[in-house]
């Protein structure tokens, strides 16, 4: 039974500058010894609230929680990176103190398979949470490694994800599970999930995890209203701010979507269904629909069945999280995705009568990780009339083995390798296939296209003999 938090079996050690600490610190605040053992730990600048170091905890440092405890209890700030492995702690807590992690002015590599720096943990096989409970801020990647007693983070403050370097700009966690049934899947408080999945810059991946269970009435300060099972919006409090559970909205429950205009977080799910209404006009402030638990099989966001509905209007909606489908009779629907920035699952649009797609200015992140190897995540297909593709922000699809691909469209469609080239111009370190063309990549469409006008410069010289 194991979980795994972004990239296993990547362990290389990443050192940060040398001159990069000493700008942040003093010399007496540098740990110059890298790994940290009972034989150096005399050596640890205890009295120092910043410190720099690239830390190394591991099976031969000989160090038990309550000798950790008092060593970092007035460290608050650490420039540099924190390797933990193969140790018997049950938890982070003697870095409970610990506000900030600043990682060197090395900008993170975007690839999830080669990230360059950040926090580590691996093989500590009795962790049951990193329990950081004051870590706020971050600039770096954060890896870890979890087995069958890691049950949450417990980072509930943590959610500033910034770096005075803008090359370094997206922060990458991904986590896969291995072997593990539905009871053990990691939980996450309401809190971490909208630090981490309301972040800007956090590329999480989407797997099965669960909620964690939150007593409180507030997040945030914001009104939570919980929604039991089977129960509809008539029974709903007024002014929710944010709503856990599946909230499903019925015949009959039309006279009371106006609950809902002050809601701008709803973990779980929305289903608009089998309603007369016209128009989804309640949704004004709406930004994040998180689902967890789902694997994608159904969207976190459903409105269908609506036989009078005309138009929705979401106008604050950031981040979609399941399967989102375009096809015949959506055209007119499809201005709503204009301010969406990123999809954790799928987005396929299919068989439509579109002739442009230029409504999905703002996205800039399609990923999905649960179905890595299976379907891929961007998928424009079949559309007879489609002439251009305008996807001006888009900075990284990940899922599948072919992530975005485009097939079955405008006959002429795999001849305008400027379309390909221009999306690949935006996306950053894409492979080669990406996008794929009718089975084709951008570089054989150039290849084709200079052939054949090769061929026909050729025939052209023949015809003027």
């Amino acid at each position: 039974m194991i979980h795994f938090l972004l990239i296993p079996f990547f362990y290389s050690i990443q050192c940060s500058d040398e001159n990069w600490l000493q700008k942040k610190c003093e010399p007496s605040c540098i740990f110059q010894q890298g790994t940290l053992d009972s034989n150096n730990l005399n050596l640890f600048p205890k009295n120092c609230s910043s410190i720099c170091a690239d830390l190394v905890i591991d099976a031969d440092s000989n160090l038990t929680e309550n000798e950790l405890i008092p060593t970092f209890k007035n460290v608050k700030i650490i420039f540099g990176t924190i390797i933990i492995s193969r140790t018997n702690l049950t938890s982070l807590k003697f870095l409970a103190g610990l506000e900030s992690l600043e990682c060197d002015d090395i900008a993170s590599d975007p690839d999830l398979n080669n990230p360059k720096n950040g926090l580590k943990l691996y093989k500590n096989f009795e962790m049951t949470e990193i329990g950081m409970i004051n870590w706020t801020n971050t600039s770096c990647s954060v890896q870890i490694e979890m087995y069958a007693n890691f049950s949450n983070f417990n980072v509930p403050n943590l959610k500033n994800f910034n770096s005075s370097d803008p090359s370094k700009h997206e922060i990458y966690i991904q986590y896969d599970y291995f072997g593990i049934i539905s009871q053990n899947y990691v939980c996450f408080s309401l809190e971490e999930t909208s630090n981490f999945y309301g972040a800007e810059n956090v590329v999480m991946s989407y797997q099965n995890q669960k909620y964690c269970d939150h007593l409180s009435s507030t997040v945030f300060g914001e009104k939570l209203c919980k929604i039991p099972e089977n129960e509809n919006i008539k029974n709903l409090e007024e002014n929710c701010q944010r709503i856990f559970g599946i909230l499903k909205i019925g015949p009959g429950d039309e006279n009371f979507v106006y609950k809902l205009k002050n809601v701008t977080w709803i973990y779980g799910k929305l289903i608009i269904e089998n309603t007369t209404l016209t128009s989804i006009d309640f949704l004004n402030n709406l930004e994040f629909v998180i689902s967890f638990n789902e694997q994608c099989e159904t969207s976190s966001l459903q409105f269908s069945h609506n036989k009078n509905l005309m138009e929705i209007r979401l106008p604050n909606l950031k981040r979609i999280f399941g399967i989102l489908k375009i096809g015949p009779g959506d055209e007119k629907f499809v201005y709503k995705l204009k301010n969406v920035t990123w999809i954790y699952g799928q987005l396929i649009v299919e068989n439509t009568n579109l002739t442009s797609i230029n409504f999905l200015n703002n996205l800039g992140f399609v990923i999905s990780f649960d179905n890595y190897w299976k379907r891929s995540s961007l998928q424009i297909l079949q559309n007879k009339n489609l002439m251009e593709i305008k996807l001006p922000n888009l900075k990284k699809v990940l899922g599948g083995y072919n992530p975005f691909v485009i097939t079955g469209n405008n006959g002429n469609f795999a001849n305008f390798s400027k379309i390909c080239s221009e999306i690949r111009h935006v996306l950053y370190k894409a492979p080669s296939n990406v996008p794929y063309v009718d089975r084709q990549t951008c570089e054989a469409i150039q290849k084709k296209n200079m052939e054949r006008v090769q061929i026909l410069e050729i025939l052209k010289v023949f015809r003027n003999r």
